[in-house]
Parts: structure tokens; sequence; C-alpha cells
């Protein structure tokens, strides 16, 4: 970043910069599971498509629209994680270590905050709490999380002009 800029130009330019490379790891991350021959269905997708349809007020009519909903929420929400590396460049944080605390913020919310979501919506089903979960999936997924936090890092980093 350029060092005449002011503090709100600075941080829009990170925190966009990060939505791209956001959009990038979710890209990169999509392409993963699809490869991943072992990796089944995230059973946290359902969960998510309940806690949508709580926040957002919508009831997916069909299995195709429920797809698609999925879908458009597993990207918002790809893209919108890649903010909080923005976030993380803007608080001084770049390279490994700013990659490492986004993995450390992406997996600490799917596997700890997810299933505290219970509690607003004891209605959702498919996400249970961390010590319920079998080690392979919990290991498979956290793979696909460092896909993503590391392919986003990269992306911004390549993007975002350094002091």
């Amino acid at each position: 970043m350029y060092k005449d800029q002011n503090a709100l130009a600075r941080a829009g330019a990170a925190l966009g910069v990060g939505l791209l490379a956001g959009l990038a790891g979710t890209a990169v991350v999509s392409l993963s599971r699809k490869l991943d021959k072992k990796c089944e269905e995230r059973k946290s997708e359902n969960a998510v498509l309940e806690v949508a349809s709580h926040v957002l007020d919508i009831q997916p009519t069909s299995e195709a629209k429920k797809q698609k909903v999925v879908e458009e929420v597993h990207w918002a929400y790809g893209a919108s994680m890649g903010v909080i590396r923005g976030a993380l460049c803007f608080l001084g944080l770049r390279g490994w270590k700013a990659t490492a605390l986004h993995f450390a913020a992406i997996w600490y919310g799917e596997k700890m905050v997810l299933p505290d979501l219970k509690l607003a919506f004891p209605d959702v089903h498919g996400v249970e709490p961390i010590s319920e979960e079998d080690p392979n999936q919990i290991a498979r997924e956290s793979m696909h999380q460092g896909i993503y936090a590391i392919t986003t890092g990269v992306v911004f980093d390549a993007i975002m002009p350094k002091d």
C-alpha cells in the first residue's frame, strides 16, 4: 500500500483484495472437494442451509433449488472469509503468519461456532460437536480448509501492494 493513503483507503483496499482472494480460495477448494473421491457430502452444508433458511427466511422448494442455495451460500461464505485475510493485513500481518491465523479462524468457526448455533436454532441438524465427529473426516475437512487458507493467502499477497 502507499504510505500517503489514509487509513480508510488502506482498509478498503485490504478488505477488497481479501474478498477477491477469498473468491479464488473458494474456487480452488471447490475443485479440491470435487477431486477428493473420499470427500463425503459435508453434513455442515445441510446445517448451513438450515441456518440460512432461518436467517434469510427462505425455503428451497426442490432438491435442485436446495443445492443452488447451498452453492450460493458456499461462495458467499468463502468470499466473506477472504475479508478476514484483508483485515489481518490491515492489522499488520502478512505472509505465512497471516495464513496460519486465517486458517485457525476458519477452522474454529466451522468446528466450534457452527455447532453452537444449535443453541439459537435447535432444529438445525447435521452438525455435531467436534468430540462426536469422525477423526478422519475432521482431518479431511481440515485439509480442504488449509487449501482454502493457503490459496487465499497466496492470491492476497500477490495482489496486495506492500507498504
